[in-house]
């Protein structure tokens, strides 16, 4: 036939076309994965860092950045989160600063100076375990001004010691600590790729510039207390404020959204 005749009079145009279209499947089934691997990644992690929050409370007010970028949210007062606890069903109620910041390397750069990184996280350290997303693996929690944890990878990636002082940059400069322990964050070693340091809680307000405010508020419900149940008192209790109150299934899901993992 016409076809085979053709193959025969240019076996190399050939190989070589079978080579591309291969590679060609092999690269899109290969990005395929790895899309599905990134977004599995964002979806174990909002899970287990929202594993045992029963409820979250956020400011209502947000603003989305220039071209889609990361949306910026309001804060909540410090009132807000004496209302939550005096709600009946509430367990626990913990405030949470959450911010950027990044930790410098030995070499005087920044652990991760590269400009497509996924945004770091700093944060106060949660006293609760069920609404701390982190678990010391090594070395201890922040329990002084000058003292911090960082994620295993930063840990990994930089050669980074417990016991040895690192620079912190955040909102209000450069700051020394001492890097007293390692953590995971939400059952993994950073959060879906983005470096993650924490300081005690009245470190990170003034670090982050969160004085008397908080990024958002978490709560655990009473034993027998279903988490549609202490949502619904809460959004009675906080009616009328800037504030909207989320299931912990439901902030976990807003995460997953803000991502870009839904």
């Amino acid at each position: 036939s016409l076809t085979f005749r053709a193959i025969r009079a240019n076996p190399v145009r050939f190989f070589l076309t079978s080579v591309a279209v291969i590679l060609g499947v092999a690269f899109m089934a290969g990005t395929l994965v790895l899309t599905d691997t990134i977004k599995k990644s964002y979806d174990d992690v909002a899970t287990n860092v929202y594993e045992h929050t029963d409820a979250v409370i956020r400011s209502d007010r947000h603003v989305q950045g220039a071209n889609d970028a990361t949306e910026v949210r309001g804060t909540v007062g410090a009132g807000v989160l004496d209302a939550v606890r005096r709600t009946p069903g509430v367990s626990v109620a913990e405030g949470q600063h959450t911010g950027r910041a990044v930790v410098v390397g030995h070499d005087g750069q920044l652990l991760d100076a590269n400009p497509n990184r996924a945004i770091p996280v700093a944060l106060g350290w949660q006293t609760s375990p069920d609404l701390n997303p982190m678990t010391v693996v090594a070395g201890r929690a922040p329990s002084a001004p000058d003292e911090v944890v960082v994620d295993r990878a930063s840990k990994r990636v930089g050669h980074l010691s417990v016991g040895e002082m690192v620079e912190v940059v955040g909102p209000s400069g450069v700051g020394s600590y001492e890097l007293v322990g390692v953590v995971s964050y939400g059952g993994a070693d950073d959060a879906s790729g983005a470096q993650v340091v924490a300081f005690t809680p009245e470190t990170a307000a003034t670090v982050l510039g969160l004085d008397d405010r908080y990024s958002s508020i978490g709560v655990v419900a009473q034993p027998g207390v279903s988490h549609a149940e202490v949502t619904e008192r809460l959004r009675s209790t906080l009616a009328g404020r800037p504030v909207e109150v989320l299931t912990g299934t439901e902030a976990a899901a807003k995460a997953r959204e803000s991502a870009g993992a839904s």
